[in-house]
């Protein structure tokens, strides 16, 4: 009977664990263009710059999309978000479908590494046009507060900030605006109290 009082502890330290990756979609690049994240986490793309898309790729078809893509459709206004969960740690390729830009240079990849976007970005630039998928979906767009600034400099190396909070693939109803991101030193206090709460539930299953 005390082994069921266990759980709910497990359950939060496990969504203390998951995490927010922010990507800015910029004047013709995502930043960062190697994005690392683990299943269950969340990444959200925030427009920076207008006139832009993302969807997932192909890695041996460049520019076209995946059978099973998420797509935001071309944005038009700033600081529009399109959050997707992460539900695998297998490298996905993401692009722009807008036409010309994945040519260009606007693509990056989930889980993969340098040398495997740079193979994808090369392919790229010979590749002789993109493809949309049929419908927005595999993610859910709202907006972000205003603080961004336009045009900021790509990034190669992820920077995942930890929110505490899911966001559910496949919706792409407007929500409202982004939870304020939750400091490092909070995050490994509630990491803390979590892991002294299971040490206590285990000692308590001894007695």
């Amino acid at each position: 009977m005390r082994s069921t009082s266990v759980l709910p502890v497990i359950a939060l330290v496990a969504n203390a664990a998951a995490k927010t990756v922010n990507v800015d979609v910029g004047q013709g690049f995502f930043s960062p263009s190697v994005i690392k994240a683990d299943k269950g986490d969340t990444i959200e793309f925030r427009w920076i710059a207008v006139g832009h898309s993302v969807a997932t790729g192909l890695k041996d078809k460049v520019c076209q999309p995946a059978p099973d893509a998420f797509f935001s459709g071309e944005v038009s206004t700033l600081n529009t978000t399109f959050s997707v969960m992460v539900d695998s740690t297998d490298p996905t390729y993401i692009y722009c479908t807008v036409p010309g830009h994945c040519q260009v240079g606007m693509v990056g990849v989930i889980n993969g590494d340098e040398d495997g976007l740079s193979a994808y970005k090369a392919a790229a630039a010979k590749s002789s046009g993109s493809t949309s998928p049929d419908n927005v979906g595999g993610g859910s767009l709202g907006m972000a507060s205003s603080s961004s600034t336009t045009g900021a400099a790509p990034s190669t190396s992820s920077s995942a900030t930890a929110t505490g909070s899911k966001t559910s693939a496949g919706s792409t109803a407007s929500s409202s605006s982004s939870s304020a991101p939750t400091s490092n030193a909070a995050v490994s206090l509630k990491g803390s109290a979590c892991t002294f709460f299971v040490t206590a539930g285990v000692a308590a299953m001894m007695l």
